[in-house]
């Protein structure tokens, strides 16, 4: 029997109410809570299926502290890697390797710049402009050029282009 093991641990700043795995699954533990009149009331601990949120796609467990009257929507994919990495250095977000979103195993996080994110996105085709394959008027992306403002590499239509530097050489004429 050759199954993986999940490692567990406390979600940073719920410790001893919610754990994280290295797999991305989000669990409540036990806990007694006082109620009305001095009674107190178990509740069991068990694994959160967690929603996705309609606008960017990432999967939120809701984490709820009732003795301290709290509650947060937490993207789990930062609960993993706050978990199991540290805290977010400035300047830095969470990645995902292979860009799915659902997929919010240790091996998959890393904290790395907006960049390097943006370009996991290029290389993997899912960014929306490395995705078009020509310009608004239909035409075909068949110049290259490097010398773009910021220095990256930029695809663009020959046919377009030269429109545009005709046109604004006769706006030259004109103003003679």
């Amino acid at each position: 029997m050759n199954a993986t093991h999940e490692e567990w641990r406390p979600v940073v700043g719920w410790e001893g109410l919610y754990e994280v795995s290295d797999q991305g699954r989000v669990r409540s533990l036990n806990r007694t809570v006082a109620c009305k009149f001095g009674s107190t009331k178990l509740y069991k601990g068990r694994t959160l299926t967690g929603s996705v949120n309609p606008k960017t796609g990432y999967r939120t467990a809701t984490l709820v502290d009732a003795a301290k009257g709290r509650k947060k929507y937490a993207v789990i994919h930062r609960l993993v890697l706050e978990a199991f990495v540290g805290p977010c250095p400035p300047g830095m977000e969470c990645c995902h390797g292979d860009l799915d979103r659902s997929n919010e195993a240790l091996s998959n996080l890393r904290w790395d710049t907006r960049s390097a994110n943006t370009l996991d996105a290029v290389r993997h085709r899912t960014n929306a402009h490395a995705r078009k394959d020509g310009c608004a008027k239909g035409h075909v992306f068949d110049g290259v050029t490097t010398t773009g403002r910021r220095g990256g590499i930029r695809r663009y239509c020959k046919r377009c282009k030269s429109d545009r530097d005709r046109a604004r050489n006769q706006r030259r004429e004109q103003a003679r």
